[in-house]
């Protein structure tokens, strides 16, 4: 007990100092992003079961496709700027003032689009109430282009701590002001009006809380640069938005908003690991693999580890939920919620793939080769344009799923291959990096389901129950490795990198 004050002036000392090498501030950094999504992911998670008792699943439809219009629209306008930023070694300074002002003018742009297209799209889906929607959340793209750039530049320098603080206090702003008016309105307004007021706040704090107020500038020899190198970027923020929102398009115009607002709270809960991850990789390990890109062996070095921690996270959250996903929806969400049979497990399976594989990604972006990431994205993006629709029509929810699910897995293969060949990585080294957790999830996944098919999961004690037997259960089989891996990372603030 003596020891812990000790401990925690440790920890407190860790998080808040700003010295110490490359992989120091990289796992700092990581902590803090850790933190910020843990925390946003709890209020989310939290406030999703809320709503879900308060909304319908029509409401939740509506709002899964203004989310698609709104993301659509900036995708297909997306610069590919703040990702040029991040991996620009020189000029910082002078081009983040091209890119602020870029961003302003595209922002108000958007919102302009956003109003003009909402009675298409409404007459598309056949939901008149789409157009008010959609020009209500139009707000939040005109308001958002003059977030202040300089978190971006935190971003790059590995230094998370106040876009953290920021993070959460906008969560716990959004949480209590959409479960208030949900409360009183009992319609999708509620969530329409709290993310605009959320989105005005994140603007107001950026400027408040962040070092440096940005100026509008422009110099057109470092524009043409920063698009030259997100020109890639562009055209993967597009097929990776088609190929990620395909479904709620399909699903929306042949099966209907309340079929795919049960789909999108399946398709959340089935994520829900790998989507928070993939937020903490992308905001940490792009700009750390960015430093790296010169030094191949550091960066495989690099490379290795962050698989090795995502697998020993995510791929038993996912069999987990895989297993006993269903069980959680009927009691957490309610029977009204409950998907067809094995949506969600198939569902978990994407964001397995899709958490591992996203590592690929940021590499080969870091290194300079988006156009491998762009191209097998591109393939997966046209065999699901080709089977989603026929096979939503004869297998409705879960042959929707399928669709996107089984071009990733197979994509990611190739990808993998690629990904080793272009850095000289052993596809081996890979595997091993990922397969003591695969099996080890696997063992813990059988129990689980042995367990479900002796006695009935049907109250929230025996839920919580077998998720904390199961989690201690694939503790205990991986003890020896998860100290292992601890080592390591101690090993490399030991080293000062």
């Amino acid at each position: 007990m003596k020891r812990i004050p000790g401990l925690i002036r440790k920890i407190n000392r860790f998080l808040t100092d700003d010295d110490g090498g490359l992989r120091t501030k990289t796992m700092r950094s990581g902590v803090w992003v850790a933190l910020g999504s843990v925390g946003v992911g709890s209020l989310s998670f939290v406030k999703t079961i809320v709503l879900a008792r308060l909304l319908t699943p029509e409401s939740f439809g509506l709002m899964a496709l203004c989310a698609m219009v709104l993301r659509g629209i900036q995708v297909l306008t997306e610069t590919g700027l703040t990702s040029a930023l991040i991996q620009r070694p020189t000029d910082v300074e002078e081009a983040k003032l091209s890119v602020y002002s870029l961003t302003a003018i595209r922002g108000a742009i958007l919102g302009v689009i956003v109003v003009l297209a909402s009675p298409f799209f409404a007459s598309l889906y056949d939901q008149p109430l789409l157009a008010p929607l959609l020009q209500t959340l139009a707000i939040i793209l005109v308001v958002g282009g003059f977030q202040n750039v300089n978190a971006v530049v935190l971003q790059k320098e590995l230094s998370f701590k106040l876009l953290t603080r920021i993070q959460l206090v906008l969560a716990v702003l959004d949480a209590a002001i959409v479960t208030l008016l949900a409360y009183v309105w009992r319609d999708v307004w509620a969530l329409v009006v709290g993310q605009v007021v959320t989105a005005v706040v994140a603007v107001l704090l950026s400027f408040a809380m962040l070092p440096g107020w940005p100026r509008f500038g422009w110099n057109a020899k470092l524009i043409k640069e920063l698009f030259l190198y997100g020109r890639f970027v562009t055209g993967l923020a597009i097929v990776l938005f088609l190929t990620t929102e395909i479904d709620n398009a399909v699903i929306g115009k042949i099966l209907g908003v309340e079929a795919l607002g049960i789909y999108a709270l399946a398709y959340m809960l089935a994520n829900l690991p790998a989507t928070h991850l993939a937020k903490v990789l992308a905001r940490v390990m792009f700009p750390a693999y960015s430093k790296l890109q010169s030094d191949r062996s550091s960066l495989n070095d690099a490379y290795l580890l962050t698989v090795r921690v995502i697998a020993i996270l995510v791929v038993p959250a996912s069999i987990g939920l895989a297993v006993i996903g269903d069980e959680i929806v009927r009691i957490v969400y309610g029977a009204q919620w409950l998907p067809p049979s094995f949506v969600i497990a198939v569902l978990c399976a994407f964001g397995a793939f899709r958490a591992i594989g996203s590592i690929n990604g940021y590499v080969l972006n870091a290194i300079g080769r988006p156009d491998i990431v762009f191209y097998t994205n591109l393939t997966k993006l046209i065999v699901i344009g080709i089977v989603i629709v026929p096979a939503s029509k004869a297998y409705g929810l879960l042959g929707a799923a399928c669709a996107v699910t089984v071009p990733l897995v197979l994509m990611f293969l190739i990808e993998t291959f690629l990904f080793s060949r272009t850095l000289s990585l052993p596809v081996a080294r890979i595997w091993g990096a990922v397969e003591p957790a695969i099996s080890s999830s696997m063992v813990v996944g059988i129990a689980v389901l042995v367990v479900k098919l002796w006695t009935p999961i049907d109250t929230t004690t025996r839920l919580l129950g077998i998720v904390v037997g199961a989690a201690l259960l694939y503790v205990a089989l991986n003890w020896k490795r998860l100290l292992e891996t601890r080592e390591v990372i101690a090993g490399y603030r030991a080293n000062g990198r």
